[in-house]
């Protein structure tokens, strides 16, 4: 029984706990600042009359914002459809990546010590082979088989979890796992796959915010893949699109700026959604 007349007091945040958060504070504060102000400096710009010279000094504030640059965008390209088919090549590519990223990082965590080292070497070695490198082969094998000039060359990384720092990454959090898990899981009869989906993948949630926003920003930044593989206008993503605003003359630039702006929108989009999981700290339970 509880006494009605018992208080609960709130509990009391640790000296070390509140000078950890002050200090985290203090390096967070700047660094966002360091990426706000020339996204602001952009949306100012972006909101410049067409046809003005652009100023000589830094303006913080626009005069007189026109949002109708906004909607010129759309009528000077089909911005519309090559966002489009940004969102569809992240649609495929982000889940497939994270699923693709986590099953090889759980293999990799789950096998001998040899062996697993041997795997994670082989994926930081790829890891520094340089991109461009491999894109003479890609473009070989892609045009052999008939599909340059769609999405589908744009997808196909993701299905080896398109970089290897996402392997490392669910390499990493899945050994730091309890063992003990694993070993319940094998002696209730469950299958790696089962295990993988059913133990590893519900205690790696900010893994997996991490990975998911990271291939969403490479997928909708990539611009060389685009580039090489797509020739037929209707397939452009928003990268390759806003190369025909950036030829522009200087005093349209506000044109290409305000394309700029609606590109940022979703990647600052996804980190919204993603952040509660990147920086969730573990809940305390509370003590009746």
């Amino acid at each position: 029984m509880i006494d009605s007349r018992t208080t609960f007091r709130p509990r009391r945040e640790p000296a070390f706990e509140r000078r950890s958060r002050l200090g985290r504070q203090l390096i967070a504060v700047p660094t966002v600042a360091l990426f706000l102000v020339p996204l602001w400096l952009m949306v100012v710009a972006s909101l410049r009359p067409p046809g003005e010279a652009p100023s000589q000094t830094v303006q913080w504030f626009p005069s007189a914002p026109p949002l109708s640059n906004y909607v010129d965008v759309f009528e000077v390209v089909p911005f519309a459809r090559y966002t489009a088919n940004s969102l569809l090549v992240a649609a495929v590519a982000v889940p497939l990546s994270v699923v693709v990223a986590s099953w090889a990082g759980f293999a990799i965590a789950r096998l001998p010590r040899r062996s697993s080292m041997f795997l994670i070497v082989s994926c930081v070695v790829v890891l520094m082979v340089p991109a461009t490198s491999l894109l003479v082969g890609r473009v070989s094998v892609f045009r052999w088989l008939g599909l340059t000039d769609t999405p589908i060359p744009l997808m196909a990384p993701a299905l080896l979890g398109t970089s290897p720092l996402f392997v490392l990454l669910y390499a990493w959090t899945t050994s730091r796992l309890p063992k003990d898990l694993f070993d319940i899981a094998g002696e209730a009869g469950l299958s790696p796959i089962a295990t993988w989906w059913r133990v590893a993948m519900p205690m790696q949630q900010g893994t997996t915010a991490a990975v998911a926003s990271l291939g969403f920003v490479i997928s909708w930044g990539n611009f060389l893949d685009p580039l090489i593989y797509v020739y037929d206008a209707r397939w452009f993503t928003v990268p390759l699109g806003m190369r025909s605003l950036a030829i522009a003359p200087v005093s349209d630039q506000p044109l290409m700026l305000a394309a700029s702006v609606m590109s940022c929108l979703p990647v600052l989009a996804a980190f919204l959604v993603a952040q509660r999981r990147l920086f969730a700290g573990p809940r305390r339970r509370r003590s009746a």
